[in-house]
């Protein structure tokens, strides 16, 4: 179990991507609690295709490379907008700056409509800075660090940041932020 915004989650399990060796322990459950009460929107959509691998899908997913619209986000005109936008370790791998992706994440929503965005910290720089420097404009939902026995507990945006990035044949983030836009 874990504790993250004053909720208790059990850890995600699940052979693809070692999820429970990964940020992904953490990253579905915390979704999955934002897309429990998908009735409620008339509109999701996924940015990246990550939820489709651990089960059923029933909203839009765009991605790039995999998924049912693979064209680039920022190139990419809806016909439709979003009452809820989730995205899990994503937009820090798209090829424009943190500021021009959370426009676009925004352009895309409906009015009083919110995005969920899970990413790791460490892997691109320029993400920390913009989210240490508040110019993102974005709610810090909360942050989470890793502990040396793989257990993951909350900690401060500051410190979530200053956790290194491991590369390796399975890279991972030593902390993890959760963001919230609307």
């Amino acid at each position: 179990m874990f504790r993250f915004n004053s909720k208790q989650y059990e850890y995600f399990k699940h052979p693809y991507n070692n999820a429970a060796e990964n940020m992904r322990t953490l990253e579905v459950p915390i979704i999955h609690e934002y897309l429990r009460h998908q009735s409620a929107f008339d509109y999701i959509l996924e940015i990246g295709n990550v939820l489709s691998h651990y089960g059923k899908t029933t909203w839009d997913i765009i991605d790039l490379k995999e998924g049912p619209i693979k064209q680039d986000l920022m190139t990419w005109e809806p016909q439709t907008q979003y009452d809820l936008i989730v995205s899990i370790s994503t937009v820090e791998h798209i090829q424009a700056s943190p500021e021009e992706v959370i426009q676009k994440i925004r352009s895309l929503l409906t009015l009083g409509g919110k995005a969920i965005i899970t990413l790791p910290t460490g892997y691109n720089p320029e993400w920390d800075k913009s989210l240490l420097g508040g110019e993102l404009n974005v709610i810090v939902v909360g942050c989470m660090e890793r502990r040396d026995d793989n257990s993951w507990i909350e900690c401060s945006l500051w410190d979530a940041v200053k956790k290194p990035y491991r590369q390796g044949s399975y890279p991972w983030s030593e902390a993890m932020v959760v963001l919230k836009c609307d």
